[in-house]
């Protein structure tokens, strides 16, 4: 299974009153994808629920990622300022 990490880049509320649309930027295996996921407000959107619904769909769309490459080369931090 692949670690991945995953941030929200846009959000935007539907016109239904009751979701928003995220954009999420998910990297894995060396790699950036975006991708767009429904997020359904029964209240208030908070900080608090949105890290708690952004945990339980990570965990979910990580299954559905493909398992790195057992010869990729791991960098971690490596910064390059020019």
């Amino acid at each position: 299974m692949a670690n991945a990490t995953a941030k929200i880049i846009n959000l935007v509320p539907n016109e239904d009153g009751l979701s928003y649309t995220a954009t999420i930027q998910v990297a894995y295996n060396f790699q950036l994808v975006n991708t767009t996921a429904s997020i359904p407000t029964d209240s208030l959107l908070t900080a608090g629920t949105l890290q708690t619904w952004m945990t339980e769909w990570l965990s979910a769309y990580k299954e559905t990622l493909p398992s790195p490459d057992p010869h990729a080369v791991a960098y971690n931090g490596m910064t390059v300022s020019v």
